[in-house]
C-alpha cells in the first residue's frame, strides 16, 4: 500500500503566463510536486521494501508563429528524490521541438526533434533491474517529418511520415541493448461526409539492436491497415482501423510470420456530464532483450469520467497489457490495472485530490517477477 500526497502549481503567472512577446511568441510553464509513500518501491513479489520520495516536474512551453510558420517547443524536467534509498533518485529530460511550414498550396510539411534523457521502469518488459541495483538510465534522439498535401475542396488528404530514433544505454553492460528504428508510413484519407473519412494506410518499419551479438540483428516489418473516424452529434467520437502485420527477423535463415493489427479508440458521452472511453491497440514492438527481437503487444482499456454538479469530477480507468511471443512464451506477461480518482474543484484555483491505483503483474513464462502494488493517493492542486 502508498500514500501520496501531491502539491500541483501551475506557474504561468511566473513563468510566462502565455505571455504574447512581438504578438508571436508565446510562453507557458507549469510546476508539480508531490510526496508518496511507495510500500514496494521495487515491485517484488516477496521481501517488499518501502521508502517515501518526493518528485518535482517542471514544464516549459513556447511557441512561435513568424510569417505564418509555426515552431513550438516543449522541455519537461522530471527529479525523484527518495528519502532512505537515495541510490535510487533520478533524474528524467525530455525536449521536444516541431515545426509547421503552414498551408502553401495545399501543401503542409511538418519537421520535428526530440531527445529523452530517462530510465528503466522496473516491471516493464525489457527492465532488467534488481533489487536496490540502481535503475538502468539511456537518452533517446528522434527525427520525424511529415509531408501532407490536402485537396481544396478537403475531400482528400495524403501524407508521408518518416521518423528515425536511436536509443543508447549509459552503462558499458549494457550496450548490446542500444537500437534504432525506422519508419515510414504512407496514409490516404478520403472525407465520406462531413463527419465520416476512410484513412488507408501502409507502413514500412526496420529496428535494429546496434551492438548485439545475438543472431537476430534486425527486424522488419510491413503493415497495411484499413480504418474509419467519425463523430456523431457531437457525443460519440471513434478511430478504428484493422489491418494485417507481418515481420522478417533474421535468426541466421529468415523466419516470416503475420498476425492481425488493430487500433480502436471510441469516446461516447453520455448526457452532458458522463464520458465513457475505449481504447485498445494490437502491435509489433521490438526490444534487444526478446529472445528473437520483438514480441506482440495487446492493450487495451475501458475509462469512466463524470461530473457532478459544479464542484465534483470522478474517474475511473481499467486497462491492461497482455504480451505474447510467436512460437514460445518466453517473457510472456499479463499486467492489469485499476486506477479510481475524485476532484473536487474549491475554486478556479484551488482543487483537492484522492484516489486509489492497483497493479497486478503477472509472468507467463513460470520465471520469478510476479508482483502487486498499491498507491493510494491525497493532493492539493493549486493553479496561478
Amino acid at each position: 500500500m502508498a500514500l501520496i500526497a501531491c502539491v500541483g502549481i501551475s506557474a504561468s503567472n511566473l513563468i510566462g503566463i502565455s505571455t504574447a512577446y512581438a504578438k508571436r511568441v508565446t510562453f507557458s510553464g507549469e510546476t508539480v510536486t508531490s510526496y508518496t509513500y511507495d510500500n514496494n518501491i521495487y515491485r517484488t513479489s516477496s521481501n517488499k521494501v518501502s521508502d517515501a520520495l518526493m518528485t518535482l516536474t517542471q514544464t516549459v512551453n513556447a511557441s512561435m508563429n513568424p510569417k505564418g510558420y509555426g515552431i513550438n517547443t516543449n522541455y519537461r524536467l522530471n527529479y525523484a528524490r527518495f528519502f532512505t534509498r537515495t541510490s535510487q533518485n533520478s533524474m528524467e529530460h525530455s525536449f521536444v521541438v516541431s515545426g509547421s511550414s503552414g498551408e502553401r498550396n495545399n501543401w503542409v510539411v511538418k519537421p520535428s526533434y526530440n531527445y529523452v534523457f530517462s530510465q528503466d521502469v522496473r516491471g516493464e518488459v525489457g527492465s532488467t533491474t534488481g533489487p536496490g541495483e540502481t535503475p538502468d538510465t539511456w537518452s533517446q534522439k528522434g527525427y520525424g517529418m511529415k509531408v501532407q498535401y490536402q485537396s481544396p475542396n478537403e475531400d482528400f488528404s495524403s501524407s508521408v511520415l518518416l521518423n528515425i530514433n536511436e536509443k543508447k544505454y549509459d552503462s558499458a553492460q549494457l550496450k548490446s541493448r542500444d537500437s534504432e528504428a525506422t519508419n515510414l508510413t504512407f496514409s490516404h484519407r478520403v472525407m465520406m461526409s462531413g463527419k465520416t473519412s476512410i484513412k488507408g494506410s501502409v507502413a514500412l518499419t526496420k529496428s535494429e539492436a546496434l551492438h548485439s551479438s545475438e543472431s537476430f540483428g534486425k527486424s522488419y516489418g510491413l503493415r497495411y491497415s484499413l480504418g474509419t473516424q467519425w463523430k456523431s452529434s457531437g457525443k460519440t467520437s471513434s478511430q478504428i482501423n484493422f489491418g494485417t502485420m507481418s515481420s522478417a527477423t533474421e535468426l541466421g535463415d529468415l523466419s516470416l510470420f503475420g498476425d492481425l493489427f488493430v487500433a480502436m479508440n471510441v469516446s461516447w458521452h453520455h448526457r452532458y456530464n458522463s464520458i465513457f472511453s475505449l481504447n485498445f491497440g494490437r502491435q509489433f514492438v521490438f526490444s534487444p532483450v526478446a529472445t528473437n527481437g520483438q514480441y506482440i503487444s495487446n492493450s487495451g482499456s475501458i475509462g469512466w469520467r463524470r461530473k457532478i454538479g459544479r464542484r465534483i469530477s470522478t474517474n475511473m480507468i481499467y486497462s491492461g497489457n497482455y504480451v505474447e511471443r510467436n512460437g514460445d512464451n518466453i517473457g510472456e506477461s499479463i499486467n492489469t490495472g485499476l486506477k479510481l480518482g475524485i476532484r473536487y474543484d474549491m475554486n478556479r484555483i484551488v482543487s483537492l485530490d484522492s484516489g486509489f491505483n492497483y497493479t497486478k503483474y503477472i509472468k507467463l513464462d513460470g520465471k520469478e517477477g510476479d508482483y502487486t502494488a498499491a498507491i493510494y493517493t491525497l493532493g492539493i492542486n493549486i493553479s496561478i
